[in-house]
């Protein structure tokens, strides 16, 4: 059985899509200017995929920044109409396995009727779905009263200002992820997720309370203290923040971009702001 920092890393993941190592210590700031280097000027803006809507605050400098650029990049373009049909092709888990696999029938049940209580559905409805995407729907656990979402709201406002929406990876890519970690490792973190629920409940509180105050590193170690796996932080984070790297400057050649990935992937060595000034741009904190 995996330790509780496993499970934790697992719950920062659907939060702030980020892991990595311990940095320099970044400026108290969720919102970077990206300049030279050949790209138009651009924003790199930390989000948290879910929080309550009570604790929920799109501050003024954000939507400035945003309504400087002419197009908005997200890790997965949402916009897509195709989305949710491509998603549910790449959650079912290879080789015909299923999740009864993966749990004892006690731990069965107790997942099932969680499920039902938090999304309306039992586990038999996503029987084939890779062992993460409980994780996912039971996040609304931790949430009281009505959730937000940082990606929806700014789709919202770049609708209103005709800007195109774009995705810095496809929904394949990143269901992949989820293939080259084992689905055991995965079924133990639903485990200790439902098993730890006031860990995780106190943690939740404490990372929304270091997103909103800005403090991006701290919440990054904060992260970086659960994992405890190497694989699966090169896996989860700096594989993919290299890739989103290497499409920046396409994206950004002629168009300026207000770009919004997990928190968590701003921090750390291979961080996308320590990644962007080893590539040579000027990166500045906006606060």
């Amino acid at each position: 059985m995996k330790t509780i920092k496993s499970a934790l890393s697992s719950f920062c993941l659907v939060l702030f899509a980020g892991f990595g190592l311990t940095a320099q210590q970044l400026e108290n700031t969720l919102l970077w200017k990206v300049e030279g280097n050949g790209i138009q000027p651009s924003y790199i803006f930390g989000t948290i995929h879910i929080l309550p809507q009570s604790q929920f605050e799109i501050k003024p400098k954000v939507k400035e920044a945003l309504s400087e650029c002419e197009q908005l990049v997200l890790e997965l373009d949402m916009t897509n109409p195709n989305l949710q049909m491509e998603m549910m092709q790449s959650a079912t888990m290879k080789d015909g396995q299923t999740l009864d696999n993966f749990f004892a029938p006690s731990d069965y049940a107790v997942i099932d009727s969680l499920m039902k209580i938090t999304v309306g559905m039992g586990l038999s409805m996503i029987n084939t779905f890779k062992p993460f995407m409980v994780n996912t729907m039971l996040i609304g656990r931790f949430i009281e009263g009505q959730p937000a979402s940082f990606e929806m709201s700014l789709i919202q406002m770049a609708a209103e200002q005709k800007m195109t929406v774009i995705g810095l990876e496809t929904i394949a890519e990143q269901m992949a992820v989820f293939d080259a970690i084992s689905y055991e490792s995965q079924a133990e973190d639903v485990l200790e997720l439902i098993h730890k629920e006031q860990e995780m409940r106190d943690m939740y509180a404490e990372m929304v309370s270091l997103y909103n105050r800005e403090q991006v590193s701290t919440l990054y170690n904060m992260t970086v203290e659960y994992v405890d796996n190497k694989e699966e932080i090169d896996l989860l984070l700096h594989d993919r923040n290299k890739n989103w790297l290497s499409r920046i400057p396409e994206l950004t050649k002629y168009k300026s971009a207000f770009i919004g990935v997990g928190a968590g992937h701003l921090g750390g060595k291979e961080g996308m702001i320590e990644l962007l000034r080893g590539a040579g741009y000027k990166v500045t904190p906006i606060k």
